[in-house]
C-alpha cells in the first residue's frame, strides 16, 4: 500500500511485501517517534505526517521530527544537534 503511494515507478514491484503503516497505527499503543527527512527520495515526507496524524487521531502519543534536507538514510548525520537533542529527550520521556 505504502508502495504504490510513493510516487515510485515500479515501487509496488520492488518491494517484496505490503505493509500498511498507515492502517496500523490505529494499534500502536508505544509511544512512537517518528524521523524523516523532507527530501526523502523513496517514501515522501507527506507519509511522515500522516503516520503522525494518524496515531494522534486514535489518542496515540506520537512526534515527528522533520530533519531538512534529510534522505531517506541519513537524517542522523544531517540532523545536527536537533536530531540528536530530540533523540535524547524522546528516550528520557518515554522510558520511564
Amino acid at each position: 500500500a505504502m508502495a504504490g503511494r510513493s510516487g515510485i515507478p515500479l515501487a509496488t514491484h520492488l518491494v517484496a511485501y505490503d505493509f500498511d503503516s498507515l492502517a496500523r497505527m490505529a494499534s500502536v499503543r508505544a509511544p512512537v517517534l517518528l524521523v524523516h527527512g523532507d527530501a526523502d527520495e523513496l517514501i515522501p515526507h507527506g507519509m511522515g505526517l500522516q503516520l503522525r496524524d494518524a496515531a494522534l487521531a486514535v489518542g496515540g502519543d506520537a512526534e515527528l521530527l522533520t530533519v531538512p534536507g534529510g534522505g531517506h538514510n541519513d537524517t542522523w548525520n544531517r540532523g545536527g544537534e536537533a536530531y540528536w537533542n530530540t533523540l535524547s529527550r524522546w528516550l528520557g520521556e518515554t522510558s520511564r
